[in-house]
């Protein structure tokens, strides 16, 4: 990772750039004779007014490693803007949101600070302009990018969460949160394989692990799994594969109410692309979707769900422990203790393994009291994305059950925001902003916060920023590859509780081969028109499915 002091040498080369255009010409510079305005020289001099003392106060939701991360941006930023006090300000996590709503009520008192965690602030004030629209400033210059582009191709723009109907944002978010693999590096070099590319490369690897007496997958096999965590993770990947179609369905038409002429006249789906059903480009009428879920238009009864399950039946439950997946609840210590050979994480699992490993090597233990791991090892980490699933061609298309490769959960987090107090107040916020979401702020942010523990939920979504070498290995692996989690028929109906027990249900009885695939998605499409009503948004009624182009008048209409 770049040093602090490679960084702060940057940060003090923009200071002398700044003072050089602050000074004027140079000594040598030629001087052009203007013509006078009158035959009286004029004996005035212009005042060179100072910039006035001004205050930015960040008072995010703290936690390991935030606080020594903004004040060294803090620190940073003040170095070029001598005039300026940015105040780190950090309030605790717990009742973070109580906290948020109460300022927010009045957030142009005095003492309201101005950044800080603005998804605690319930949707009646961020949609009155109480806070900044990120989105008004993305095409400025950067003036702290060493490469001088625009805001917006300093990190991933395409990773903000914009609002579907005007492109709006006022969580500026920084950090991706993507589940991916992770592997022992060590017991895939014993055994003689390599990270797999495709769910047969996967299979592949189960069984070359499994025939040297290893647990190829430690994954939890309760409800929970099913409903929140990997299980459920796997299902909500997968089946995009399958359906990436469906959104020819419900894509807003010509007369729709949600229909954006300047996406919806050039949008033409493109399976290649992670990123082409994003609202950044096409917008969906959910009246069209849920009446098409109504008219079985669109169901869970396809060759696609039915294809995807075929293919977990080849891993699971044998390769994830036979019959005790079902009663593994914690999947951790079979991974730590080098019995098992792959988990499901988030991103951000690289760095804790990392600490971790410099505990073991310190003759140190992995957790605390009940929750510490006998037996873990040392041994190197290595990480892949989704191994695709392919059609009997090994590949996928358009035409084909697989239609597209596999995605993944990838979303960014961070929830940076800001309250848009005066228009002077809101120019120093978005330049302190564009300081901190550019490679020279944020690599300040990140060497901080590393070195006093923090552990973030996956890689940084700035542009051309490092990380410390013991984590390097794991997260440069790491390709974002586009978000694909599918809730609509994966588990449950919408992620309604009850359709989702039943669904957690079928799967184990398929798992335990009491039932065969397609029977699974058969029933699973009876039971997702079983709770139909009560999983159908309150803005929609179905009498609205006669007029999918008209505004829906929803259940009280």
């Amino acid at each position: 990772m770049k040093s602090l002091k490679k960084i702060l040498a940057l940060v003090l080369a923009l200071v002398l750039a700044l003072s050089v255009v602050a000074c004027g010409k140079p000594a040598d510079t030629p001087v052009v004779d203007e013509p006078a305005t009158n035959d009286t020289p004029s004996t005035e001099t212009e005042e060179v007014k100072e910039e006035e003392p001004y205050t930015i106060t960040i008072s995010v939701a703290a936690g390991t490693g935030v606080q020594e991360g903004w004040d060294a941006v803090a620190a940073g930023y003040e170095a070029l803007h001598p005039n300026c006090d940015v105040i780190v300000d950090l309030k605790p996590g717990e009742g973070y949101g109580d906290w948020a709503r109460t300022v927010a009520a009045d957030y142009q008192a005095e003492g309201v600070p101005d950044i800080l965690t603005i998804n605690e602030i319930p949707g009646e004030y961020r949609d009155e302009g109480e806070v900044i629209n990120w989105n008004e400033y993305m095409e400025d210059v950067n003036p702290y990018d060493p490469q001088g582009r625009i805001w917006k191709e300093c990190f991933n723009y395409e990773a903000q969460s914009k609002s579907a109907t005007d492109n709006s944002f006022d969580c500026l978010n920084l950090i991706t949160v993507q589940v991916v693999w992770f592997y022992n590096i060590d017991m895939f070099e014993e055994c003689g394989v390599e990270a797999p590319k495709t769910w047969d490369d996967l299979v592949a690897v189960c069984e070359a692990l499994y025939a040297k007496g290893y647990q190829p997958i430690s994954v939890e096999g309760d409800y929970d799994s099913f409903y929140a965590m990997r299980m459920g993770w796997l299902c909500r990947n997968y089946i995009d594969q399958t359906n990436r179609s469906d959104l020819l369905i419900f894509r807003s038409q010509p007369g729709d109410y949600t229909y954006d002429p300047d996406k919806d006249d050039k949008w033409e789906i493109n399976y290649e692309d992670p990123y082409n059903d994003y609202g950044d480009y096409v917008t969906r009428n959910p009246v069209r979707q849920w009446a098409a879920i109504y008219d079985g238009t669109m169901s869970a009864n396809t060759p696609g769900h039915k294809a995807m399950w075929d293919n977990f039946l080849k891993v699971f439950p044998k390769y994830a422990g036979g019959d005790a997946f079902y009663g593994c609840t914690d999947c951790m210590p079979a991974f730590y203790q080098g019995k098992a050979g792959m988990i499901l994480n988030t991103g951000g699992f690289a760095v804790s393994f990392a600490n971790d490993q410099k505990k073991l090597a310190a003759g140190g233990t992995i957790g605390e009291g009940e929750d510490a791991i006998e037996g873990a090892k040392q041994f190197r980490l290595g990480s892949f994305p989704m191994p695709s699933m392919t059609n009997e061609s090994g590949k996928w298309g358009a035409d084909e059950i697989f239609q597209s490769p596999a995605r993944s959960i990838e979303v960014s987090n961070g929830f940076t925001g800001a309250f848009n107090k005066n228009a002077e107040q809101v120019k120093h916020v978005v330049d302190f902003m564009m300081y901190y979401s550019s490679s020279v702020g944020h690599s300040l942010f990140l060497e901080a916060a590393f070195a006093a523990g923090w552990v973030p939920a996956g890689n940084t979504l700035v542009y051309d920023c490092d990380y410390p070498d013991d984590v390097e290995a794991a997260l440069s692996s790491m390709e974002f590859i586009g978000n694909g989690q599918n809730a609509i028929f994966a588990r449950g109906l919408s992620d309604n509780p009850e359709s989702t027990r039943a669904f957690y249900d079928l799967a184990i009885q398929l798992c335990k081969g009491e039932i065969t695939s397609q029977q699974y998605v058969e029933k699973m499409a009876e039971q997702h028109m079983k709770y139909f009503n009560e999983c159908l948004p309150a803005s929609i009624a179905i009498s609205d499915f006669a007029n999918p182009a008209n505004e829906p008048v929803g259940q009280d209409g």
